[in-house]
């Protein structure tokens, strides 16, 4: 459903919507602009947020509620930050409410293909493919290319934890897994 940037509508919208399903998801409007009224519509009807704002990057404006028994994971509208915030917080927080005892991707240590920084206050994550090279599992970043190409291109996401300041080419990082779900 496509809701245009309106308080009341959207507020209205969500009202009807959370009283016929149990997951509502929703991009954007997550942040605290003035244009940013999907936070606001959520909140101003109920919801207790559970998280709001996570410390990676991308998908750092991500945040997870619940409207009375439906759970509310509203997603950053960018779309490398909607889709790291699907990847490795709704999906998995989907699956754990499904039962799925591995909710969450697999994370494999991997040889990295070039120098990577990092970032002081968050985890930051790189888009990657992965291959076996000699018997070692490699992921190479994919910054060359434009962040849609990169998202459609990438099996997995290169881990640079808070507080590293950078990855030297061909040293162990850990990296996220998410082609399985294709």
């Amino acid at each position: 459903m496509l809701l245009r940037d309106n308080l009341d509508h959207l507020q209205e919208a969500f009202r009807s919507l959370v009283r016929q399903v149990d997951l509502l998801i929703t991009c954007g409007g997550v942040l605290d602009g003035d244009k940013d009224l999907t936070m606001r519509a959520t909140e101003q009807i109920g919801m207790e947020k559970i998280l709001h704002r996570v410390r990676i990057g991308p998908g750092k404006g991500a945040c997870m509620g619940r409207i009375d028994n439906t759970v509310v994971f509203n997603l950053p509208g960018g779309p490398p930050s909607n889709h790291v915030a699907l990847l490795l917080l709704a999906m998995p927080g989907v699956r754990r409410l499904m039962g799925f005892k591995n909710f969450l991707p697999p994370k494999r240590k991997v040889f990295v293909k070039a120098e990577l920084t990092g970032q002081e206050d968050w985890t930051q994550l790189v888009y990657s493919s992965a291959k076996y090279d000699n018997g070692h599992l490699f992921a190479v970043p994919l910054r060359s290319m434009g962040r849609l190409e990169a998202m459609a291109t990438a099996s997995t996401l290169i881990e640079i934890p808070e507080g590293c300041p950078m990855i030297k080419e061909n040293a162990l990082a850990e990296a996220w897994f998410f082609n399985y779900w294709r």
